[in-house]
């Protein structure tokens, strides 16, 4: 089956329908190419910045009880979610805004390349010419393996753990501890405490606090600090986790991957109406995002030097 659309998104999380919406208002003809699958139900907290920007791109989802661990948002202050659910309902809110979705049950997704421009997207029986592909794949990174991108990375190996956590009546509201081999994040919300921890070796924690302790399913990531040394070029923009991956310290990673796949999708409408200023919009997302990567890594780099976090080489 051949067709056509202004853009292609590749992916289905956070990223991916922030850009299908941008794009969608924008008044230009969406696909989104995902695979449907959750993202394992982990519970996320998001900071005030985060609640903000995802109010005004979606102002629907803050009263879908069934995503948040907190009853609402307190002002100046940030929100709990759980993943599998608030991934749903975000991906239910792009098509309801006039995005093409298309479920991707099998099949290896490639660029098609024409005069070294990416003119659209193959799979199996599926071709869609389209003059701009936004890969949101996340940390799977289509378009980098596809395209060989070059990245930057900025740290060894991180192991991440999340989950749900119980806690004796005397135990403290919240608890952040940070040391040699990593950090422990624990956070009350409206429904439970919620956790997340990161380690520099792999079968070495920080150590939890008298009265706390972790319950029911831990989900667990390993990542580095990365980031691509060109999100954006011939007929593509990169977000979200595809183009740029920290540690939850930084308290952003939801917010880069909704402004950023929001600000991909603007730059998109911007080529559309502008082609022959390519070179510049692509250009001035790359280093959009590039900045963004390095001050988070300076902000990092400091507050771990400061607690003597050690690197696992």
């Amino acid at each position: 089956m051949n067709s056509y659309a202004d853009v292609v998104v590749i992916g289905d999380g956070p990223a991916a329908c922030a850009a299908a919406i941008t794009a969608a208002r924008a008044g230009l003809d969406i696909v989104m190419l995902g695979r449907g699958r959750r993202s394992g139900g982990a519970p996320e907290y998001l900071s005030h910045a985060s609640v903000t920007l995802l109010a005004a791109l979606a102002p629907g989802l803050s009263h879908e009880a069934d995503i948040w661990l907190d009853p609402e948002a307190l002002p100046q202050s940030g929100r709990a979610l759980m993943r599998d659910k608030f991934d749903q309902c975000f991906r239910i809110e792009a098509i309801e805004t006039g995005t093409r979705y298309v479920s991707l049950a099998a099949g290896r997704v490639e660029p098609h390349i024409a005069q070294g421009r990416i003119s659209g997207v193959r799979c199996g029986g599926l071709s869609i010419a389209s003059p701009v592909v936004i890969d949101a794949s996340g940390s799977n990174g289509w378009l980098r393996r596809a395209m060989r991108l070059e990245e930057s990375i900025g740290s060894p190996a991180l192991w991440l753990e999340r989950g749900l956590a119980a806690a004796s009546p005397h135990a403290p509201e919240n608890h952040w501890e940070i040391a040699q081999q990593g950090w422990l994040w624990i956070k009350t919300t409206g429904a439970q405490k919620i956790w997340t921890s990161l380690s520099t070796q792999r079968e070495t924690a920080v150590q939890w606090p008298d009265g706390m302790s972790p319950i029911g399913r831990r989900w667990r990531d390993c990542r580095r600090w990365r980031c691509l040394q060109q999100a954006a070029g011939p007929g593509y923009f990169v977000c979200g986790d595809a183009a740029m991956q920290l540690d939850p310290a930084t308290g952003d990673g939801f917010r880069f991957a909704v402004e950023s796949g929001a600000r991909a999708a603007s730059m998109a409408a911007q080529l559309r109406r502008h082609p022959e200023s390519s070179s510049l919009i692509e250009a001035l997302y790359s280093d959009w995002i590039m900045q963004f990567y390095v001050s988070r890594t300076a902000a990092l780099a400091e507050c771990y030097a400061n607690a003597g976090l050690l690197w696992a080489g």
